[in-house]
Order: C-alpha cells, then sequence, then structure tokens
C-alpha cells in the first residue's frame, strides 16, 4: 500500500482559496495579469497551478471577462497536449483559474538552458505544438498567442499549450476585441494579426507555430520571417533541411502558407 500524498510546505502568507480546499504554496509565474502559484487541493489531494488574477484587475469587468472566458475556452479543449483546466472562482476579491500543473518549465526555459534544440527534437516539439491547435481550431478556437513561452513539458516530455488569455472563440464573444486592435507578440505574429487581431483565423496560430519553430531551432527572436526573400540571411541560423518549410510556413499571403495543421503536419 502507498501512503497517501504529503501537503507541501506553504511559503507564502496568502490565504487558502475556496475556505481552505486549496493552499496557496509558492508563486511559479508572474505576469502583466495575474499570478500562478504552486498549490494544493486538500479535497483531491493532488498539486495544482493556480492563477489569480491581479488586485488592481479584479474589479474591471472588460479584464474579468476575459479572464473567465479563459478558463472556459481552456476546459472545453480536453486533450494531452493542452494545459487542463479543472476550477474557476472567485473567493472574495481574488477571480482564479485552477489548471493542470505542468512543472518541467517552458520551451523557453529549454532554450535559455541549453541553447538551440537539434532539428528533430525541435521538429517533434513542433508536431506536439500542432497536434495541440488541431484540436483547439476543432473546436473553432485560435490561440492568437503562440510562442515557446506559452508551450509547457511536464516531467515526462509531454508538452502542453497553456495561456489561452487572448484566444479567439469563432463566432463567439467578438465583441471583446475592437477592431484595428492588436494582440499577440511581436515576433510570432502573422502579419495579417499585425494588422488587427480580430478577424485572424486559424492560420495565423500555423504561423505563429512556424515562428516558434524557428526560436526553437535557432535559440532567436524571430522577426519579419515573412520578408525572408528579402533578406534570406535570416535563414542562416537554420538548418538547410528545414528552410523550405520554414519559409512556406511563414510567406505573407496567407494562402501561400499551409492551410491547416493537417496540411502543416
Amino acid at each position: 500500500m502507498t501512503n497517501p500524498p504529503l501537503e507541501p510546505t506553504r511559503t507564502t502568507n496568502l490565504e487558502p482559496l475556496e475556505a481552505g480546499r486549496y493552499q496557496l504554496i509558492e508563486v511559479i509565474g508572474t505576469g502583466g495579469m495575474a499570478t500562478v502559484y504552486r498549490a494544493w487541493d486538500e479535497r483531491l489531494q493532488v498539486t495544482r497551478a493556480i492563477k489569480v488574477l491581479l488586485p488592481q484587475l479584479a474589479q474591471n469587468t472588460a479584464v474579468r471577462k476575459r479572464f473567465e472566458t479563459e478558463a472556459r475556452t481552456m476546459a472545453r479543449l480536453y486533450h494531452r497536449n493542452i494545459v487542463g483546466v479543472h476550477d474557476v472562482g472567485v473567493d472574495g476579491d481574488r477571480v482564479y483559474i485552477v489548471m493542470e500543473l505542468v512543472a518541467g518549465g517552458s520551451l523557453m526555459d529549454h532554450l535559455v538552458a541549453h541553447g538551440p534544440m537539434p532539428v528533430k527534437l525541435a521538429t517533434q516539439c513542433t508536431l506536439s505544438l500542432l497536434e495541440a491547435l488541431k484540436a483547439a481550431h476543432g473546436k473553432n478556437v485560435v490561440h492568437r498567442d503562440i510562442k515557446p513561452h506559452n508551450i509547457m513539458v511536464d516531467h515526462e516530455g509531454v508538452l502542453k499549450v497553456g495561456d489561452f488569455g487572448i484566444a479567439h472563440v469563432a463566432d463567439e464573444n467578438r465583441s471583446m476585441t475592437k477592431t484595428g486592435s492588436i494582440m499577440g507578440t511581436w515576433g510570432y505574429m502573422a502579419p495579417e494579426q499585425r494588422a488587427s487581431s480580430r478577424d485572424v483565423d486559424f492560420r495565423a496560430d500555423l504561423y505563429s507555430a512556424a515562428a516558434s519553430w524557428f526560436t526553437l531551432l535557432t535559440n532567436q527572436l524571430p522577426s519579419d520571417l515573412f520578408a525572408v526573400d528579402l533578406d534570406e540571411t535570416m535563414l542562416e541560423p537554420v538548418p538547410e533541411v528545414a528552410r523550405d518549410l520554414l519559409k512556406r510556413a511563414t510567406r505573407y499571403k496567407v494562402e501561400e502558407r499551409f492551410q491547416d495543421c493537417d496540411d502543416m503536419i
């Protein structure tokens, strides 16, 4: 018989959530909208990640709505390569999402620690990313912020896409993105997304996946990959075997790129 898991030692001074159910152990990530904690679920006796909206934003109706939409979006995308969401709630002035804890760090953490990946490993990571996107696109969800920072790895080496905070659900909640607004991370954004994030489709995610592949191969940030025909030197750090596919995946014109995940896979 195995011993039951022990509750981790708390290192924060924050009050637990949900009447003591979720013990906040330590901060594992911070951002402009939220703080992510390693947490302990007393009821289920498992470790979780809990994303708590920053207090100064919790009273902002639009931000709060987007935060809650992120939880609903991720919860509907049950897939091996997508971070799972288990709960969403409000405890006083704290709005939070309870997620699967992916403790192996992000692909960007891997690059910082180890440098550029070999072609095979970088491609395997990108294929897993495309499987996650295929599941999301099948539910009409466009992520809009694919980059190595948002791709996590668990201790078994399984990739998990997270951070659907600016995801767009086709034909749903379109009012949450203003016409002409730009959302995403510049170097990884398709040219049409740089013009406006409101009306991009699934092919913008494929561009970002290719730009992420570039980073995995080179440990460099992508910049205007769609203009490679004007400056071939930007692909010099990329192994030759990958260049033609990368060029096709990042063409300026949407119709000249891969049209869906299966096509790119």
